[in-house]
């Protein structure tokens, strides 16, 4: 079976931009992952404000990575892809390093966490300057895309539009932390600073995170020939994006009314004492991008196959392992958001939001930083990444063959470890340390996971054609049977 993907002709600055970004990444992970106490308890199971830091570091890099994967395979103008790729390795540079300042500062409360948030302002500012240019480039350039791609790109258009208010919103908090005064504002909404500011920083990561990974599957859709679907494929991919855009549109609109005002996000389907159980309504409204985004995978599905690669002999010449991981960073994810996350929620009886005395507390504070981790960390940078190898490397080299295949062996073994930590742990513990063999899994997996980033850098080999003078010049086409 054929499939085609548009790639657009890359400079040699460009193959440079993309190897550079894929070395820190993989660099600043591998860091994280040892000089970082990610898995140490506190705040209830949430982030300390060093690790938002180092997650900052790797995912900002990662979210620029992605834009350039984007604005090779969707028809932007010749100067929107310029300052993509120019603006978009600078900016990551700066949101990097600062973060990584920021991090190390507050960890050992030196003066880097000052140099570092302004460094890391000026990283931000240029990333939202190269999100807006992309946008604006394909929204000007959505004409030249054939009839059948075109509901795909508006779809991209919306997650990109509410990642950029998203971002909006973070920066509103991070100008607080070099000064900025937000008092006026949080007054015409009769909220203190602080309230508002908690709130505003909530919504900017629970909006930034589903716009971000709904995003990785429209890219994914355009990569594996979502133009190219007919009959019910094709339909069936229709009603996925749908449901999609309606989550995302939705998601916003309550992330924007909650961060700006009093409004307070309602429990659907309450039960137990006090109507303690039930899920979140804006939880609900990321399932829709979930539910659509598999939707959309399912439809295709086919486009796994590809004769060039293999996982096992019995699959030879069936199976391309660089697709089926990707199709599975998301079925993972919905497993452990969906399955493991919504069970939770309907038995908040039990585990009591992470807080004790509730039976499952320390489970549920467990839960909430292994799926951060796993979900919202993890998967989406694999998913970057596999698709990075799947339009610019050399798909037949062994290297990636064995990337994909720790990458899938990876998300497995992390998902079934997450899951055994999560609920086989005492419910009486006060101790994070009593996991056993749920944690050792789940820990296993994410090696695996990192390993699977270290085999890309050292495989990845970059295409570099000439560029095209012709600024309305559509993408090559190339075509891998």
């Amino acid at each position: 079976m054929t499939s085609t993907v548009n790639v657009a002709r890359m400079e040699r600055g460009e193959s440079f931009a993309i190897r550079s970004l894929l070395a820190w990444i993989v660099v600043v992970v591998l860091l994280g992952f040892f000089a970082v106490p990610f898995l140490q308890p506190g705040q209830l199971g949430d982030f300390s404000s060093a690790i938002v830091d180092f997650y900052h570091a790797i995912m900002i890099p990662v979210a620029a990575l992605f834009l350039l994967l984007c604005s090779m395979s969707f028809p932007i103008p010749v100067w929107a892809r310029r300052w993509v790729f120019r603006a978009g390795w600078v900016g990551a540079g700066f949101d990097g390093i600062g973060s990584l300042l920021r991090a190390y500062g507050d960890l050992y409360h030196s003066a880097g966490f000052g140099i570092g948030a302004w460094i890391q302002m000026v990283g931000t500012l240029t990333m939202v300057s190269v999100t807006l240019v992309f946008l604006i480039g394909l929204a000007q350039s959505t004409h030249k895309d054939p009839a059948s791609a075109r509901l795909l790109t508006w779809a991209l258009f919306a997650a990109g539009l509410s990642a950029l208010i998203a971002v909006s919103l973070g920066g509103i908090f991070a100008t607080s932390e070099v000064g900025l005064s937000w008092a006026g504002l949080a007054h015409a909404f009769h909220e203190n600073s602080q309230t508002f500011l908690g709130n505003v920083s909530t919504s900017h990561s629970h909006d930034m995170l589903p716009a971000f990974m709904g995003s990785i599957v429209l890219l994914t859709g355009r990569v594996f020939g979502y133009p190219r679907l007919k009959g019910v494929r094709r339909r069936i991919g229709q009603v996925g994006i749908v449901v999609m855009v309606i989550g995302v549109v939705l998601m916003t609109i309550v992330y924007v009314v909650s961060s700006l005002g009093t409004y307070n996000i309602p429990t659907l389907w309450a039960s137990g004492p006090q109507g303690v159980n039930g899920i979140a309504a804006d939880d609900f409204l990321t399932g829709l991008v979930g539910w659509g985004s598999l939707i959309l995978m399912a439809s295709l599905w086919p486009e796994i196959r590809n004769k060039a690669q293999t996982l096992t002999a019995t699959v030879r010449q069936r199976v391309n392992p660089v697709r089926l991981a990707v199709f599975l960073t998301w079925i993972c994810a919905m497993i452990a958001m969906i399955g493991y996350g919504y069970f939770i929620e309907l038995h908040e009886n039990i585990f009591g939001g992470g807080q004790l005395p509730a039976a499952g507390a320390v489970n549920d504070q467990i839960f909430t930083r292994a799926h951060l981790l796993y979900v919202f960390f993890a998967l989406p940078i694999l998913a970057v990444l596999l698709l990075a190898a799947e339009l610019t490397a050399d798909k037949a080299s062994r290297g990636i063959k064995w990337m994909a295949e720790c990458s899938i062996g990876g998300m497995g073994i992390s998902l079934i470890g997450l899951g055994w930590w999560t609920f086989a742990t005492p419910g009486h513990a006060l101790s994070w340390n009593l996991a056993g063999g749920g944690h050792d899994l789940y820990v296993l997996g994410q090696a695996l996971m990192l390993m699977a980033g270290i085999i890309q850098l050292f495989s990845t080999r970059t295409e570099i054609v000439a560029s095209s003078a012709d600024d309305t010049a559509p993408p090559r086409h190339q075509t891998a049977e």
